[in-house]
């Protein structure tokens, strides 16, 4: 294994723990990684730099294109340009092999990536002037029986040259393709996943403003048993310290179900968290369900999160997710 390919595991290895705390993060008020859409730069002085742009929800089982954009203003001229990637589902049952990642090379052609650990990869690029700024195109694949927390972590960097530059993560959900079962030889792990769908990355919601519609998905298809009591628990996060109101939830439980409010449980300084009535569950069962969010018009604007937690009542394996928002003045 060529140098660069330990360091890009080793990267991978530190990006990925500090990833998870990014959603409570933003609830404090604190800088965290994006959460799907485009990523933030992270870059050195004397470095190459790397960004990402990757959607906010994946579905298993087709290809889902991304992008790579290398900005090289600030390092020097390299002749073995890596970009490093790893993707990763936060689910015991997700194995070495269960993506596939692919690049446009230079002649426009589709090419595999070199693979180690089975869900890490090396895009070997060549020479990079210092100076040149440019967007490598991929694609990634999860295997169909895939779902749940998934992260992107990319770095770049030179066998050449000392270390590495630029890092980036990004988070989504990887969802399952309606109608997909899971092959009981891939359901080692019977937790029930919970997804967003409808609600992209870094979305604005203006203050005072309509009411957001998206969906929640359950997917209880490795479960073991009909599961009575679904505990299903949200949290908004807002930039400044909430005040009672200042975010409203409601959900129904069919399209012809009346709206149903959440039931608010705690109001803390940098956000305000409430209960969904717990859901029947029948194993196996992949249901979808209608939420809505609402920020009222003197909440404070920024930049906000929206987090769901879900999982069997007294069962403290419950499985989350998250979305990034970006909250505007009415």
């Amino acid at each position: 294994m060529k140098s660069h390919r330990i360091a890009v595991a080793v990267a991978a290895a530190a990006i990925a723990p500090a990833l998870l705390l990014s959603a409570p993060a933003v609830a404090a008020g604190k800088p965290a990684a994006t959460a799907g859409s485009q990523s933030a730069v992270v870059a050195e002085d004397g470095r190459a730099a790397i960004s990402a742009k990757v959607p906010g929800n994946v579905t298993a089982g087709v290809w889902t294109e991304l992008q790579l954009t290398v900005d090289n203003r600030a390092g020097r001229t390299m002749e073995d340009l890596y970009a490093g990637i790893d993707t990763f589902v936060s689910a015991s049952d997700f194995k070495d092999g269960d993506s596939e990642l692919e690049y446009r090379a230079k002649d426009g052609s589709w090419q595999q990536p070199f693979t180690f650990g089975g869900n890490s990869h090396s895009i070997e690029w060549g020479r990079v002037e210092k100076g040149a700024v440019f967007t490598i195109e991929a694609r990634i694949r999860y295997a169909s029986h895939v779902s749940g927390h998934g992260m992107f972590n990319a770095l770049v960097g030179s066998s050449s040259h000392t270390g590495w530059g630029g890092s980036t993560s990004l988070s989504f959900d990887v969802q399952p393709a309606d109608g997909v079962q899971v092959p009981p030889d891939k359901a080692t792990d019977h937790s029930t996943r919970v997804a967003f769908r409808g609600l992209p990355p870094k979305s604005d919601i203006r203050a005072g403003g309509d009411w957001r519609q998206f969906q929640l998905v359950l997917d209880n298809r490795r479960g073991e048993a009909d599961i009575a009591n679904f505990k299903l628990l949200m949290s908004v996060g807002l930039a400044g310290r909430a005040q009672p109101g200042q975010a409203e939830f409601e959900y129904r439980t069919s399209p012809d179900a009346p709206w149903q409010p959440w039931k608010v449980t705690r109001i803390q300084p940098m956000g305000i968290l409430g209960s969904l009535n717990p859901p029947k569950l029948a194993k196996g069962e992949l249901r979808t369900m209608d939420v809505r969010l609402r920020i009222a018009a003197d909440a404070p604007t920024g930049g906000g999160v929206v987090i769901v937690w879900g999982g069997p009542e007294k069962n403290p394996q419950a499985r989350t997710t998250s979305r990034m928002l970006d909250v505007t003045a009415g």
